[in-house]
């Protein structure tokens, strides 16, 4: 394994997005000692969870909810607010975050409103980051959180405006998440249609479709977010789609859903899948339909079951979908097999429509980066021919993170599906990870995945990769949680708060709780607290 490097090398580091991922990122590498600034093309930190009206930026709706709790879903080292809900609004989450770059100020070290053109190899050997304003002629925002001067001159200069700029640096770590590219299947006859088609990235207000007839595609997080939405607006809704669904729910007899997800639960449901695929999806998929059908009355026609498999949806979670089918303010449809110039032709027939809202998600944009510096060459054929890869690139990723080429120099967060369902573990976890080599076995293993069927993004081992993760960041769970006699002792010592780590919420504080290896990020004095706290227990 790589040794941590010194913070007297002062490395330069270039983090590209400062949403989730890349506030997480800039924060851990100039807390141990790296000169990082951030690249965001947003006028503002915390990337899709702000609204946005922009029909070109991806952004939560008004009326959107996290999915995961706020004991689940936080950084290692600073939980929510107390008042915060347990499942906190867009709002309390964009705030979350814009409070998180503020506590550890790192805001001075962001340059917002930025877009990058290209990433690339500078002949000093160096990352040559080719970038320029995202808005030359920029609204300005009263309360926009901006720093003052930047690497490349002040915010306020107007040539740097309007103006391309190229800077070197040492490292880049691209975290601008796999929300940049939308994906829209290609539909014969698209062209003849005489109504509205966009991408659910452009849809913003329900109003914008009042008394059209609409159909939505997609049956992901998102169709059913603006399916819900637009009830009350369009004339009528409509939801295509051409699988079945995981409809996941909030609550399960009281409990937080997430709050289930347990380390013990995780280890074993991994375990058993990694030995019995087959029995383990079967068993996963019939206890999801039990479980779907005991809380609602489904109608067949609605297609919700049978259910994909596991690791090609990660489930749907929409609190109010079932009662809008139910009452037929949504009616579900068959997928599209083509546009008439008025509607549609599903397999009940033709429809007429006035608009069409692809909610067939996006993928990570690879296009900023030259050719040798792409991390998704040399593109596989068997991958790229596959008919259930649609669109889907593979990136050549060590430990689903460092370019095989650079693995020194060039890293992304977001490609590739992390070990847990909280986007902050991920981030914050893997952002202190450093690399080591792992590709060819990744990419067999989502082959034989995409044999089986579509996958949303190329995926890992959990277990196995968030045990290199704690290796590779020196976080020490893997010795105080495992059966050497360090962990032995520990559990001896502190056995009311093992059994929490391994039974109980699994929370992010987990990894500030031990001092780790020496040179690798500070233990957090409130993690304990903190754990306590995310389980409802004093301490």
């Amino acid at each position: 394994m790589q040794s941590p490097i010194k913070p007297i090398e002062r490395p330069r580091v270039a983090v590209i997005g400062l949403g989730i991922a890349g506030l997480a990122a800039l924060k851990n590498l100039r807390e141990i000692g790296f000169d990082a600034v951030g690249f965001e093309q947003d006028d503002h930190v915390g990337g899709l969870w702000a609204w946005n009206a922009r029909p070109d930026r991806t952004s939560v709706l008004r009326v959107t909810k996290s999915n995961s709790t706020k004991q689940f879903s936080c950084y290692t080292d600073f939980p929510f607010p107390k008042e915060t809900p347990i499942y906190p609004s867009s709002e309390d989450v964009a705030s979350y975050l814009q409070s998180y770059a503020e506590h550890f100020d790192i805001l001075k070290h962001a340059h917002l409103g930025r877009s990058i053109e290209r990433i690339s190899l500078a002949s000093s050997g160096r990352w040559a980051v080719t970038h320029r304003p995202a808005h030359p002629d920029p609204i300005s925002d009263p309360d926009s959180k901006s720093n003052g001067d930047t690497p490349f001159g002040s915010n306020s200069d107007n040539a740097n405006r309007t103006n391309s700029q190229t800077d070197e640096f040492d490292r880049v770590l691209v975290a601008t998440g796999p929300f940049c590219k939308p994906q829209i299947p290609n539909v014969p006859g698209r062209d003849v249609f005489q109504g509205t088609v966009i991408h659910s990235q452009s849809y913003k207000l329900p109003e914008e479709f009042a008394g059209k007839r609409v159909v939505v595609v997609g049956i992901g997080n998102t169709a059913c977010d603006v399916a819900v939405d637009l009830c009350g607006s369009a004339k009528q809704v409509y939801l295509s789609h051409r699988s079945g669904v995981r409809l996941v729910q909030r609550w399960v007899r009281g409990r937080p859903a997430d709050h289930l997800i347990t380390r013990r639960r995780t280890a074993l449901a991994t375990r058993l899948n990694n030995l019995f695929p087959a029995l383990a999806a079967f068993l996963i998929s019939h206890l999801v339909v039990w479980m779907m059908k005991r809380r609602h009355n489904l109608d067949p026609s609605w297609g919700l079951t049978p259910v994909p498999k596991s690791i090609q949806s990660g489930g749907t979670l929409n609190d109010h979908i079932i009662d809008r089918l139910t009452d037929g303010s949504v009616i579900s449809l068959p997928g599209i097999r083509k546009f008439t110039p008025t509607g549609i032709l599903t397999d009940r027939g033709e429809l007429e429509v006035d608009a069409v809202i692809f909610a067939t998600g996006s993928v990570f944009d690879y296009s900023i980066f030259s050719e040798d510096s792409d991390p998704t060459k040399p593109v596989r054929a068997e991958w790229e021919a596959h008919p259930n890869a649609d669109k889907l690139p593979f990136p050549w990723l060590y430990q689903a993170h460092f370019h095989v080429e650079h693995p020194d120099t060039l890293a992304f967060i977001g490609p590739c599906r992390g070990f847990s369902a909280a986007a902050t573990s991920n981030a914050d976890l893997s952002s202190q990870a450093i690399a080591q080599r792992w590709c060819e076995d990744n990419y067999r293993l989502n082959y034989k995945l995409l044999r089986d069927g579509r996958l949303p993004k190329t995926a890992v081992d959990i277990v196995r990769y968030e045990r290199w993760l704690n290796d590779a960041a020196g976080s020490g769970i893997n010795e105080h949680l495992g059966w050497g006699w360090t962990g032995w002792r520990w559990w001896w010592n502190n056995r009311r708060l093992c059994k929490l780590l391994q039974d109980g919420v699994c929370t992010p504080h987990a990894y500030r709780l031990f001092d780790g290896r020496p040179g690798a990020r500070p233990k957090w004095e409130g993690a304990e607290a903190a754990i306590y706290e995310a389980n409802g227990l004093a301490r």
